[in-house]
């Protein structure tokens, strides 16, 4: 069970579409030219979905007491290492929001932005994300409010979930789509559409993977 910082997402705004037809500068790549970045991580977010669902599939076939959800997220509490009942106790008590104290929002160049070099389009001039006025924003800082605008099933407000079709049942897959998912110089849209494009088929899959029981104190279980 690992700890993310909330609230959720919030890394980048940058958002992206899931790309499967063989592209030019893919196939100049494997003639011997630099691979760009971007296509690099393609390839690679799409491999990790595809293996990922590999994986789920041979796990469920071969066992036959499937665990539901919620069992799913009780087991991975009762093997982390981390004892995330404490540290919500804690920020309980202090009334701030858990951080990642080994990735944390400060400033160029800290240690979660720090200086990651990437290139602005395929042939645009290398940009160091920090110093280049990237920065790391929860959605209260880019969002249409300062508040959540969703509500989980226990009627607790969330940022993952929303009812957007209004029939009642708040999900991950309303809240986000494809189309959502703006270019942008970080270079990690294509990664994030072909995570939504896998919530927009696969609703549950988002449901199951995140456990936001403590997401009022910032900590997500993933």
């Amino acid at each position: 069970l690992n700890l993310i910082r909330g609230p959720f997402p919030s890394k980048h705004t940058d958002q992206h579409h899931l790309v499967t037809i063989p592209r030019l500068d893919v196939m100049e790549s494997l003639n011997g030219s630099a691979i760009d970045p971007t296509i690099a991580l393609t390839i690679l977010a799409t491999g990790v979905v595809a293996l990922f669902f590999y994986f789920r599939s041979a796990t469920n076939s071969s066992n036959s007491k499937n665990k539901n959800g919620v069992d799913r997220l009780e087991q991975a509490r009762q093997n982390s290492s981390i004892d995330v009942e404490a540290i919500a106790s804690e920020c309980e008590s202090s009334g701030k929001p858990w951080k990642d104290p080994s990735f944390g929002h400060d400033s160029y160049p800290g240690n979660s932005i720090g200086q990651l070099e990437l290139r602005d389009g395929e042939r645009g001039k290398p940009l160091i994300l920090g110093k280049e006025g990237v920065s790391w924003q929860p959605p209260h800082k880019f969002g249409p409010t300062s508040r959540p605008m969703g509500v989980r099933g226990d009627g607790l407000p969330t940022w993952l979930y929303s009812d957007n079709d209004g029939d009642g049942i708040a999900s991950a897959a309303e809240s986000m789509e494809v189309d959502d998912i703006l270019q942008g110089s970080v270079g990690d849209c294509y990664f994030l559409a072909a995570l939504s494009a896998v919530v927009q088929h696969h609703p549950d899959l988002a449901d199951d993977l995140i456990d936001e029981t403590f997401e009022e104190y910032g900590i997500y279980g993933v």
